[in-house]
């Protein structure tokens, strides 16, 4: 109750304010000392290197309080960071895909409780499945009981982008096993990708047409997109990488061909933060009401129950697209992203009013201290701006130690100490559900590229003759298949086998496309 009266006093509505012109130089000071504070702790955690730039907004009695942005877009590229950057947000993505659900169910559009085998009817399932049984609603709430392995063709939607439409997809998803544990919470990406199939099954960008339509049009997200190609190149964050030379930037992971349901868009922090603010002000923006009571209670409250810890979450339920946890005593809604060179945060506190957006283009040691920032932001909030300093502080510590160790790791192991010469591994390798691979030899570095993604091959083990690639911010081991005569066959990678379609040759590293890889492009 303390913590509450001390917010209620700091955060004066803005309504209470114009309608009592006699207290408007108190809240004005309030506000500016809150903001101060939080631009302590923004400063504080720009200042530990642990970022090459973000992007934050913070709403207090479900209004925008303070935005900012902090460091470089792109590094290579000498571009600032901006208010107006647009970052890549990874999983975050899940709460706009069921929010279009939600909008449509609301509208009569979509029946929620339809089953697998309704909304899909051209596809053969398998009998074990029991597609009759698995809801929609169960799809968008992580408890559909589909082993997520057991169709590796789904990676193609997320992270290839090879596949030329839905119908191709759903071939494969044909041969969907049940899970082991039956329809217990189990997050992953399968549900939300099949969920959008069944929402719009004509074309593989209906779910981003429905997205644009219901949520991004509908609410005013005007710097955001499930396509990159519609938005500024100019305004958008480059991926990077921590090294020992500091931040780098990568190629571009993602683009539209693999901007998928679960993991697609990109957004700016204050978009987000016009999300946050429809979602607790009863779906009111800009003196209107645009979300309904009936969309509001699907996102926000319990829809199906889980238990587990992440980022220091003690998360103990799903409504529709958000994880809800308690932190600091309160319960919170959160979404959270991370790929390769992104880290996204998206997450609110109904019952305070209070949310709070931040977006970087880093990897795992920005993720890491970017939760350190918002666990102090919400302390901050919640009375303890002194107290919030201290935690950030010694929670940064920790990750500039991590940081220092990652950058003194031993660099990859030379060319000419890899049990096999670059040249005997450049080729294509081709696996039935995933496609087709592409090993290049560029005479600096052995580069694969699987569809959108590309990655350095570093060697991980020379007995085992296995290198290392990371598409995704989770690496992957590649292990060399040889047959008799110790000649390169294929590849073992994800679990599976990809054989080798095209024989090692002189000039293997420039390779044009074939036409298999052109046909699956889309």
């Amino acid at each position: 109750m303390r913590r509450r009266h001390l917010l209620q006093t700091l955060f004066a509505t803005v309504s209470m304010t114009q309608q009592r012109p006699g207290r408007a130089s108190a809240s004005a000071s309030a506000s500016a000392s809150a903001r101060a504070d939080l631009r302590a702790l923004s400063d504080q955690a720009w200042a530990s290197g642990a970022f090459p730039g973000f992007q934050l907004a913070v709403l207090a009695e479900r209004r925008p309080l303070w935005s900012t942005a902090h460091g470089m877009a792109d590094v290579s590229a000498a571009q600032p960071a901006t208010e107006e950057t647009s970052y890549y947000i990874a999983s975050t993505t899940k709460c706009f895909t069921a929010l279009a659900a939600a909008q449509r169910a609301a509208r009569g559009e979509l029946d929620l409780q339809a089953s697998l085998a309704q909304l899909l009817p051209q596809v053969a399932w398998r009998p074990a499945l029991q597609a009759e049984r698995i809801t929609l609603r169960e799809l968008l709430t992580h408890t559909h009981g589909i082993a997520a392995d057991s169709v590796p063709a789904q990676l193609r939607v997320n992270f290839s982008g090879v596949y030329r439409d839905n119908a191709e997809l759903l071939q494969w998803w044909a041969q969907a096993a049940p899970s082991s544990e039956g329809k217990a919470f189990r997050y992953s990406n399968m549900g939300y990708d099949l969920a959008a199939m069944a929402m719009a099954p004509a074309g593989r960008d209906g779910w981003k047409m429905e997205v644009q339509r219901d949520v991004l049009d509908t609410l005013g997200l005007r710097r955001s997109s499930p396509w990159r190609s519609r938005l500024d190149p100019a305004t958008l964050a480059a991926p990077h990488v921590d090294s020992a030379q500091g931040w780098r930037s990568l190629p571009a992971n993602k683009q539209d061909r693999n901007m998928g349901p679960a993991g697609g868009m990109f957004c700016t922090a204050s978009d987000l933060g016009r999300l946050i603010q429809a979602l607790m002000d009863g779906g009111r923006l800009d003196g209107r009401r645009l979300l309904s009571a009936e969309v509001l209670d699907l996102m926000l409250h319990r829809q199906v129950t889980q238990s587990r810890t992440v980022w220091g979450y003690e998360r103990f339920g799903h409504s529709l697209g958000f994880d809800m946890a308690r932190l600091h005593g309160q319960e919170i809604l959160t979404r959270l992203g991370s790929f390769r060179g992104a880290q996204s945060h998206l997450s609110f506190m109904p019952a305070q009013g209070l949310g709070i957006a931040l977006l970087s283009n880093g990897d795992a040691v920005a993720g890491m201290a970017g939760e350190r920032l918002v666990t102090a932001i919400y302390q901050c909030l919640l009375g303890d701006p002194a107290g919030a300093r201290l935690a950030l502080g010694e929670g940064l510590k920790q990750v500039q130690q991590a940081q220092m160790q990652w950058r003194a790791a031993p660099p990859p192991a030379p060319v000419a100490d890899w049990p096999l010469p670059p040249g005997a591994l450049a080729g294509r390798y081709v696996d039935e559900q995933l496609g087709e691979l592409e090993l290049a030899w560029t005479g600096k570095a052995l580069i694969a590229r699987w569809g959108v993604l590309q990655s350095e091959c570093n060697l991980r083990s020379a007995d085992q003759r296995q290198w290392r690639v990371d598409w995704s911010g989770q690496g992957v081991l590649v292990e060399v298949l040889s047959d008799a005569s110790d000649s390169v066959i294929g590849l073992r990678m994800m679990g599976r086998a990809w054989w080798r379609a095209v024989p090692a040759t002189s000039d293997a590293s420039v390779l044009a496309p074939g036409r298999a890889s052109a046909g699956m492009r889309g």
